[in-house]
């Protein structure tokens, strides 16, 4: 009698020994390294997607994450990152701070902040600007639970303005507050 295997059982191997090996090349996918943020040919279209991906993969060793000049909405939050990150690194491109804004509008006291790092440790922000869309927003940078080693050079911090109104109409009008 000749003898047959399970055919379901050998299915069922492939797909446990597949599922093992993209568990293991997603555990050894960390970041490292220096990546491009912005741009039609960067790594991520926005610093939003870095931070994402920075917690989906981890990092290995010291990350970068070098953001071209523009303006990017959002609020920005950097949790714990997984793996053995080094130093994790954003910084404008061009080493000036008015060339990258990092914008965020406050809609309450809760999201009263541009940039929050909760967790992450040795954290470095350099040459951009955090600016505040909303003029009840007083918070930019928010350090919370044991956020270690962040340090932040050369940034410039921009509140929003109050809307100036015209006093009158032709050469002689003023602004008033």
């Amino acid at each position: 009698m000749a003898h047959t295997q399970n055919p379901n059982a050998m299915e069922l191997r492939a797909t446990l020994l597949t599922a093992a090996l993209l568990q293991l090349a997603a555990a050894t996918a960390q970041l490292s390294g220096t990546y491009t943020v912005g741009g039609a040919d960067g790594h991520f279209a926005t610093p939003a997607e870095a931070i994402a991906a920075l917690h989906a993969e981890g990092a290995q060793g010291d990350v970068t994450f070098s953001i071209r000049p523009g303006q990017y909405l959002g609020q920005y939050t950097l949790g714990p990152v997984a793996g053995s990150p080094g130093r994790i690194t954003f910084q404008g491109s061009t080493g000036e701070a008015a060339d990258v804004t990092l914008a965020h509008h406050a809609t309450s006291t809760e999201s009263d902040h541009v940039l929050r790092i909760e967790g992450a440790r040795n954290v470095s922000i350099e040459g951009l600007t955090l600016k505040a869309l909303c003029p009840e927003q007083k918070r930019f940078v928010v350090l919370q639970s044991a956020a270690d080693g962040f340090s932040m050079h050369a940034c410039v911090f921009e509140p929003a303005r109050e809307p100036q109104v015209l006093a009158g109409r032709g050469p002689g009008a003023r602004n008033r507050r």
